[in-house]
């Protein structure tokens, strides 16, 4: 009987045991995969800080800008929801259109219309049009529209030069 006893005992033990070992088992399980989910996430966010910085040189090479000042429009350009693509195509554009009329091969009136200067800089040349296309935008919106299609900017660049200086 005494034997029974220890063997009922020692095998409730057992169970209990077995029951505790299962249950950090399982916390473990869930530790593990939550510093796994922690490690994916940083590696996501390391791998969006590259494709940004790519995006950025690439931006920086196509424009002649610096990457500063290629940062400091992409950020401001970012909460209107213009790309950082977008951003590098309105500067390429602008770099065109005043190559083109160097070369006189381009389109001058659109500056001379709107009164913007033809600065070798992409970046000067877009902050006077911002500075144009909010002045305009209180007096007359439509006019300020047709200057930004004038210039070729996307809805989106339009309404980002309205919210920020460039």
């Amino acid at each position: 009987m005494l034997s029974k006893l220890t063997v009922t005992i020692g095998m409730k033990g057992l169970k209990e045991a077995v029951g505790k070992m299962k249950a950090l088992n399982q916390a473990s399980i869930k530790t593990k995969l939550a510093i796994g989910g922690v490690i994916i996430g940083f590696a996501k966010m390391s791998q969006e800080a590259r494709r940004f910085a790519l995006n950025l040189d690439i931006a920086k090479t196509l424009t002649g800008t610096t990457a500063e000042q290629m940062q400091k429009l992409s950020y401001r350009a970012a909460d209107a929801g213009v790309s950082i693509e977008n951003i590098a195509d309105t500067l390429r554009h602008v770099q065109q259109m005043t190559t083109d009329i160097a070369l006189g091969q381009g389109n001058i009136a659109p500056f001379q219309l709107w009164g913007i200067g033809l600065n070798k800089d992409p970046l000067k040349v877009l902050d006077q049009i911002s500075a144009k296309l909010k002045s305009l935008q209180k007096s007359n919106p439509a006019l300020a529209s047709k200057m930004a299609r004038d210039f070729g900017l996307s809805d989106a660049m339009y309404y980002s030069l309205l919210q920020d200086e460039t």
